[in-house]
């Protein structure tokens, strides 16, 4: 249980966040600072004012792409052990929040709440990297750029719709259309090398729940905290894979076919110049991606999801 003086809380708030402009105005305690950065490049130096006031509780009130800027901030000053991480969900669910857990009635009473830790993915090329939940290539960003054009697919269901979309494009267009071309990418998984050649789609995550809709895509079976899921171009049979891959039903021939799922503890990747993590759209130079764990962060959660968590937990296979 999370100790502490109230003065301990900040609250960082992203002003453009969809559900922030119709949610009313949150209430805050005497004495606690609210941060509203101007735009997604100053949120690093709101995470930063805040630790310099002594804050260790950090509220973050928007959704993925602000909470994942705000961990990046976290990570980067070397505060993960000593900052508690409080999501708040006021208005559109996002992946964070559904995965984790977030407080949906305000801000969290003084000694509300349990920590739960939790590893994000880290993505590092050279001296850059980015953390997250969800990371994808290929047909998942083609479908990620076409619903950055519509913001009601964006959050946790634009994760989902995204995935879903860009496979139904692919099966809608053909085998010769354009999304079903791939990307070349070489991969590494465990430091063994997948077959080379083409990818339809590369997606990889830390989370054990399901996606929006339903959608559970990637594997369960095997070791390690990366789940990832495989499409080799041209997707062979596509028509017939979408609905079991994309609902994590098992098929015998999926994986001859080039359908591969599985569990890891680390990725690299050569060959793509742009990726998306968490929905947002990051533009690359060429090089090595190399996917792994971040260090684990503290996230001040309801009693009721840490106990949802616990039992989800104790069903999964071990790291």
């Amino acid at each position: 249980m999370d100790g502490g003086s109230v003065s301990a809380l900040g609250v960082i708030r992203n002003p453009a966040s969809s559900a922030n402009r119709r949610a009313r105005q949150l209430t805050l305690p005497t004495g606690v600072p609210l941060i509203a950065p101007p735009a997604p490049a100053a949120i690093g130096e709101a995470v930063r004012s805040l630790l310099a006031r002594g804050v260790r509780r950090i509220a973050v009130d928007g959704g993925d792409g602000t909470v994942r800027l705000a961990i990046d901030a976290i990570l980067a000053a070397g505060a993960a052990q000593d900052v508690s991480i409080v999501l708040l969900r006021r208005g559109n669910t996002n992946l964070f929040c559904r995965e984790i857990g977030a407080w949906t009635q305000g801000l969290p009473g003084e000694r509300s709440g349990h920590i739960v830790a939790r590893r994000l993915l880290r993505v590092a090329t050279g001296e850059r990297c980015w953390h997250g939940l969800i990371f994808g290539l290929g047909a998942y960003e083609q479908a990620t750029r076409l619903a950055t054009a519509r913001p009601a697919l964006l959050g946790s269901a634009g994760v989902a719709v995204s995935l879903g979309h860009g496979l139904l494009q692919a099966v809608s267009e053909g085998a010769e259309g354009a999304w079903r071309r791939g990307i070349p990418l070489a991969l590494a998984i465990d430091g063994t090398a997948a077959p080379a050649g083409r990818r339809l789609l590369f997606a990889a995550t830390v989370a054990e729940g399901r996606l929006p809709l339903g959608l559970d895509p990637f594997g369960r079976e095997g070791h390690g905290a990366l789940r990832w899921l495989d499409i080799e171009a041209p997707g062979r049979h596509l028509a017939s894979a979408v609905l079991p891959v994309l609902t994590g039903q098992k098929r015998p021939w999926l994986a001859d076919a080039g359908y591969r799922v599985g569990r890891a503890n680390t990725i690299a990747l050569e060959g793509t110049d742009s990726m998306v993590i968490d929905g947002d759209i990051v533009e690359l130079s060429a090089g090595t991606l190399n996917i792994g764990l971040s260090h684990p962060l503290r996230f001040l959660v309801p009693e009721a999801k840490c106990e949802r968590g616990a039992r989800d937990a104790s069903e999964r296979p071990a790291p």
